[in-house]
């Protein structure tokens, strides 16, 4: 977890966002300050918090098992919604005291509204805002995506950032000495998850 805050972050509301599926808390930052949500409600005198779904590369450091072992891998959605919702919501509640706002986007939406279900939860949120929330799965056309919200496991997850972290700086090099070699990255991605670049642009705009 990170925490973004200026000068009295204690004195300060908080808020947890929660990214999507395949994505980490670092997904938020993708953008200029000017168009990155944490660095906007900093602006607006909030004490942020980013929250990272277990497996992902700043939440594995596990009390007894690694990482690189099948059994660490061994969850699901459940574990999201039982365990890891309520230790997050919990530990940014414990270290400030006040109530938070809480921001989820497409899985930390479906772990929220799981858990609130629930009543998890609920008297230590001022409010919940949620993002692409996940409640019918009809519009997705992205492999990744569509694979993943019907067999999501925490193999899935793993074998996804294996293979980008493989694959890291080979595309790096490609990209960086073959400019034209953009276009053909941008298409493959959208085929692969479901957008397009007039989409894309369309939601850079309204940030």
């Amino acid at each position: 977890m990170q925490r973004i805050s200026a000068s009295g972050g204690a004195h300060r509301a908080p808020v947890l966002v929660q990214h999507g599926i395949t994505m980490d808390g670092m997904s938020w930052m993708l953008n200029s300050p000017e168009e990155s949500l944490p660095f906007i409600l900093v602006g607006k005198g909030f004490d942020v918090w980013l929250g990272n779904t277990r497996g992902t590369k700043w939440s594995r450091r596990h009390a007894t098992l690694n990482s690189s072992s099948k059994e660490y891998w061994n969850w699901s959605w459940d574990e999201l919604v039982e365990y890891d919702f309520s230790a997050t919501v919990g530990f940014v509640y414990g270290k400030t005291g006040h109530k938070l706002h809480y921001i989820g986007h497409s899985l930390g939406t479906l772990v929220a509204l799981a858990s609130l279900s629930e009543g998890k939860m609920v008297e230590k949120l001022r409010c919940a805002t949620l993002l692409s929330p996940i409640a019918y799965l009809n519009h997705m056309t992205g492999l990744i995506g569509v694979l993943s919200a019907f067999s999501f496991m925490g193999e899935a997850s793993f074998f996804i950032q294996c293979k980008i972290k493989l694959n890291q700086l080979h595309l790096y090099f490609i990209v960086s000495h073959i400019p034209s070699y953009h276009v053909l990255c941008d298409q493959s991605g959208y085929s692969i998850v479901g957008t397009g670049r007039i989409q894309c642009k369309a939601v850079r705009k309204t940030c």
